[in-house]
């Protein structure tokens, strides 16, 4: 019914729910970080940046939630989700207040100006807050009204936001054409789902705790993320070797990696 709801759009929200709950059972998703409207949704998605708490300047407009105390609020059969949005890196650009620049530093993120490892990171971020989905807007808002997507993905200010793929013309692929191109960026985010997978297989064979404790190695919280690749590669080898049924978790890999960067999209500001 609304996208972001505000406190006057409830009512929308509510109507809206209730005559799709009357024509049969379809899940629910509300984008929102109120309480005061988790009941209208099956699935609740707050923006990330309204579930850490940060020193500098708060990005959400209330008091960041944990997850699990978000959870508390929901009922046995809702689902909680997340999403990013432009409030990670500002939606007009990086802001000229210093302070509120600091707030909008680290966070995980699909920007191409970003890392690898930030790039990567939602997935062990979800598997450490028992996070059940991520939302994402669109993957080629860059297309949109005859747009280039390989002269420019600037948008709601930030590289890439919204846009994962790039279209694989005869310019750029020769007699391969026509073809979808996917970014290193969707490359890497598959990595994070990886992690997300291994964390979960290790915490089936090994423990919760064990591992919580790899996964803790690679973030901490949606800004804290470790941005040197070697530990991600070491990580993820104790991930691997850890989820093999005979292996202790133990050791290093070479495999898994992420770049320190996404530097073949090049930034188009």
């Amino acid at each position: 019914a609304h996208d972001e709801p505000a406190p006057k759009d409830d009512a929308l929200v509510r109507s809206q729910a209730a005559l799709t709950r009357a024509v049969g059972r379809l899940p629910l998703l509300v984008t929102t970080y109120r309480p005061a409207l988790f009941d209208a949704a099956d699935i609740v998605a707050p923006v990330m940046v309204c579930m850490f708490s940060h020193p500098a300047p708060r990005l959400c407009p209330i008091a960041p939630q944990p997850a699990s105390r978000i959870r508390e609020e929901l009922r046995p059969d809702q689902q909680l989700w997340w999403y990013q949005s432009c409030m990670f890196h500002g939606c007009d650009g990086p802001p000229k207040d210093r302070r509120l620049a600091t707030s909008m530093t680290g966070w995980a993120s699909y920007m191409i100006d970003h890392s690898g490892p930030r790039n990567r990171a939602m997935g062990v971020l979800a598997f450490l807050d028992r996070i059940q989905g991520e939302l994402y807007f669109d993957t080629l808002v860059a297309w949109e009204k005859d747009g280039q997507p390989w002269r420019d993905v600037w948008r709601y200010g930030g590289n890439g936001d919204g846009t994962f793929f790039y279209p694989g013309t005869r310019a750029q692929v020769g007699d391969e054409a026509p073809l979808i191109i996917s970014s290193l960026r969707l490359k890497t985010l598959r990595d994070g789902l990886e992690d997300h997978a291994l964390l979960t297989l290790v915490a089936a064979r090994r423990g919760r705790t064990a591992a919580e404790a790899l996964g803790r190695r690679l973030a901490r919280s949606g800004w804290e993320i470790t941005e040197d690749s070697a530990t991600w590669t070491e990580v993820h080898g104790a991930l691997l070797d850890a989820a093999s049924p005979d292996a202790t978790p133990s050791g290093r890999s070479t495999r898994g990696a992420p770049s320190d960067g996404t530097p073949t999209e090049s930034p188009s500001r």
